[in-house]
């Protein structure tokens, strides 16, 4: 499941800088995933807010707070359960871009594992077109989200319609944040991070951000990333394993970690290099679900500077 979340801030620049900027910060985004709008025309069922996945959601924030784009791991099933009663009521449905809501909710299925079909487990939950989530004994229960992903649906597909645009945003100085949300073993990972032959929204977020830098010549960009860990409610630095038990604290500014440390990065490469690094500091173990699952939450932060 997905969410995103923007916060208003402009700011401007376009050749990649290893030095800190004081001029007034550009855009930012943060960890897991958003969605391109449908057609105007578009229909879907609706249900009540309270009955709604994850999301994402944007905001404004002081011009002077650096803009930043992170993605946010956690351990996620697709298909939570909701307290909301569903409806099958249909009513029109504008573009996720120009809605007024600043939070969209995306869900994604994956398919059934090798291990799940040898126990002889079922599927229970469907996607019903691109808006709707239904039960597959009782077909009235059905829940209305902005997106839905069927099984057969690539990654690259969901990043270019559930995460981009918010990419896109923090480029011109709107923070946001995509993040993955559900239980373990629900394929929170293999969204987020991916693999070599199909790439996560992270990758692909981090290879826009480079690309769109390349497209924008005569400004100047600076940036840095940090990656975090929280494991069992305490906060650990996964590019610095010394960092352990950090705080949250908060200023003028804003809310932030303290004594996080963070990496300026000058490629795709250098970036997606820190985030291997910092897997190999991430808690793991076994349980019922999966050999070798994911024991933590991981926020991936990429703060973008811009001047001119």
């Amino acid at each position: 499941m997905f969410g995103s979340s923007s916060r208003s801030q402009r700011s401007s620049a376009s050749s990649i800088s290893p030095f800190r900027s004081r001029k007034p910060a550009a855009a930012a985004a943060a960890a897991a995933a958003a969605a391109p709008p449908p057609p105007a025309s578009a229909k879907r069922p609706v249900t009540p807010s309270s009955g709604r996945l994850p999301s994402s959601s944007s905001s404004s924030r002081p011009a002077s707070k650096p803009a930043s784009v992170s993605a946010a791991a956690a351990a996620s099933s697709e298909i939570p359960k909701r307290n909301a009663s569903p409806t099958s009521q249909i009513v029109e449905r504008p573009g996720f871009s120009k809605s007024k809501e600043n939070v969209t909710v995306t869900v994604r299925f994956r398919p059934l594992s090798p291990r799940e079909i040898n126990k002889g487990d079922e599927v229970a939950w469907y996607a019903d077109g691109d808006y709707a989530v239904r039960n597959e004994y009782n077909p009235s229960i059905a829940y209305g989200f902005d997106r839905v992903f069927g099984p057969a649906t690539t990654t690259r597909h969901v990043y270019d319609v559930a995460a981009q645009h918010v990419v896109s945003g923090a480029m011109q100085g709107i923070t946001g944040t995509v993040f993955a949300y559900g239980v373990t073993s629900s394929g929170k990972t293999h969204t987020m991070h991916g693999e070599q032959k199909s790439p996560g929204v992270i990758p692909l977020a981090v290879k826009d951000v480079f690309g769109i830098i390349q497209e924008t010549p005569g400004r100047e960009f600076l940036l840095r990333v940090s990656y975090l860990e929280i494991y069992n409610e305490v906060i650990n630095d996964l590019l610095d394993p010394t960092g352990q038990n950090l705080r949250i604290r908060e200023d003028a500014q804003g809310t932030y970690v303290e004594g996080i440390k963070e990496e300026v990065v000058l490629s795709p490469a250098h970036a997606l290099s820190l985030i291997a690094s910092g897997e190999e500091h991430r808690h793991v173990g076994s349980n019922n679900f999966n050999l070798l699952s994911s024991r933590s939450h991981t926020i991936f932060t990429l703060v973008i500077v811009v001047s001119t």
